[in-house]
C-alpha cells in the first residue's frame, strides 16, 4: 500500500513539473520549446475590465526570457505565441495583430538582421509595442530613431503631455508607464505621452503606413511591485488601452501584402527617391 502511494506521488509530481508553458514558443529554429518553468501568483494581478479575448500577441525575446508576460496576458483572455529574435519572419508573424518586443529584446532583432521584417508587418497593419530595451543602441525595427543611451532608470511617470489622447485619456499618472532607461535622440514622428520625473520621455507613439507603434520604457508585466511601488509594473488598464489602440485591423489581408504589396515595398526601400512619387500618385488617385 506504502509502495503505491509513493508511486502515485513520484507520477503525480512528475506531470507538474513537464507542465509546459502556456502558449507556443519557436525556438531559433522554429520549433516548439517549453523548457521553462514559471509558478506566478495570480492573486496580486487585477485584469482590466474588458476581456482581451480573441486578441493574438506574438512576442519576440532575445537573451532574457518572458517570465511572467505571456501568462499575465492570457489570464486576461489573449492568445500569446513567444518567438525568438532569430526566427522571425514575414509567415511567422502576419497572422497576429499585435507584435511585443519584450524586454531586452531589441538588440538581438538587430544582431540577427530580422529588423525588416517587424518594419514591414507594422507598415501593413500589425500594432508594435515595444518595451524598454535596457541596452544602449538604437533599434533597428523602429521605422524612427528612438535612441537608447544608458540603461540607467530615469525615474517614475511624472507627467501627460497629452491627456486627452485615446492612449490617456481618463487614466492617471499611476497608469503611465515609468522610465526604466535613458532616452537619446527622438524622431519628431513620435507622439511624446509622458515625461518622467526627471523630464525623460517614456511613453510614445506612432503611426507607421497602416499600423501603430507605442513605446514604453517601464518595467516588465509581471506580478512585483517596482521601483515606483506600481503593482504591477504596468496598469491592466493601461496594458488594454495600448492593445485596443495599436491592434492590427481586421480589414488588413496580409496574405495579400505578401504576393503583391511586400515586393513593390522592397523596391521603393531600395530606391527611396520614388516614396514622393508614389504619395503624388495616391493623391490623384484620391486613396
Amino acid at each position: 500500500m506504502k509502495s503505491k502511494i509513493i508511486c502515485i506521488f513520484i507520477v503525480g509530481l512528475l506531470i507538474i513539473t513537464t507542465l509546459p508553458v502556456i502558449g507556443k514558443t519557436m525556438d531559433n529554429n522554429g520549433s516548439t520549446n517549453t523548457n521553462h518553468e514559471i509558478a506566478p501568483n495570480f492573486n496580486k494581478v487585477l485584469k482590466p475590465k474588458q476581456s482581451l479575448r480573441g486578441l493574438r500577441v506574438i512576442m519576440i525575446w532575445g537573451m532574457e526570457w518572458p517570465q511572467e508576460e505571456p501568462l499575465v496576458l492570457e489570464s486576461w483572455g489573449a492568445e500569446v505565441d513567444l518567438i525568438s529574435a532569430a526566427a522571425i519572419s514575414f509567415d511567422e508573424l502576419k497572422s497576429y495583430h499585435i507584435i511585443w518586443i519584450h524586454k531586452s529584446a531589441s538588440p538581438w532583432i538587430n544582431n540577427y538582421c530580422t529588423d525588416g521584417v517587424i518594419r514591414d508587418l507594422v507598415y501593413y497593419g500589425v500594432g508594435l509595442i515595444f518595451c524598454q530595451p535596457n541596452y544602449a543602441h538604437i533599434p533597428k525595427c523602429l521605422p524612427y530613431t528612438w535612441e537608447i543611451i544608458d540603461n540607467e532608470p530615469m525615474g517614475c511617470a511624472g507627467a501627460m503631455l497629452d491627456p486627452n489622447h485615446p492612449l490617456c485619456i481618463g487614466l492617471t499618472i499611476d497608469d503611465m508607464p515609468d522610465c526604466a532607461d535613458t532616452v537619446g535622440e527622438i524622431d519628431s514622428n513620435y507622439t511624446i505621452l509622458t515625461l518622467s520625473e526627471l523630464g525623460v520621455p517614456c511613453f510614445a507613439c506612432a503611426e507607421y503606413g497602416s499600423g501603430k507603434i507605442i513605446i514604453q520604457m517601464n518595467s516588465a508585466l509581471g506580478f512585483n511591485e517596482d521601483s515606483c511601488g506600481d503593482e504591477p509594473p504596468l496598469s491592466p488598464e493601461m496594458v488594454y488601452r495600448m492593445f485596443e489602440w495599436a491592434r492590427r485591423s481586421k480589414s488588413v489581408d496580409l496574405t495579400d501584402v505578401e504576393t503583391i504589396q511586400r515586393p513593390i515595398l522592397k523596391l521603393l526601400q531600395s530606391y527611396p527617391f520614388l516614396f514622393p512619387v508614389l504619395q503624388k500618385l495616391k493623391q490623384n488617385l484620391g486613396q
